[in-house]
């Protein structure tokens, strides 16, 4: 049998890592353990309820996140994406339907 040469694994440097800063992974990395967005451990995160959405935007059973950040006001109970397939997330507050985009919310 002939001698089959190693590759060296160079997939981590193109696609980055989720420990590494300099060169981080693209948005949202789940382990059993934490949560990274681009790299930065997401300190607050319950992890069984851990959800990615679109667009940076991710939930858990009390916080909304965008861009890995803690959306402040922002309801996990009823936050979802906008059906329309935008970037914009919508929750409700005392049965009025909010509008967030990029983790603020917009003024009706």
């Amino acid at each position: 049998m002939g001698q089959v040469e190693s590759m060296p694994d160079k997939g981590h440097e193109i696609f980055g890592s989720y420990k590494n800063e300099k060169n981080p992974r693209p948005g949202y990395y789940i382990t059993p353990f934490a949560v990274y967005y681009r790299a930065k451990k997401m300190p607050t995160v319950h992890i069984p309820t851990f959800k990615k959405l679109k667009f940076g935007w991710a939930i858990d059973n009390r916080h909304v996140y965008y861009t890995g950040n803690i959306v402040r006001n922002a309801k996990a109970d009823s936050f979802k994406m906008d059906e329309a397939g935008k970037a914009f997330g919508l929750d409700k507050l005392n049965d009025v339907t909010r509008k967030w985009y990029k983790g603020v919310l917009l003024k009706n």
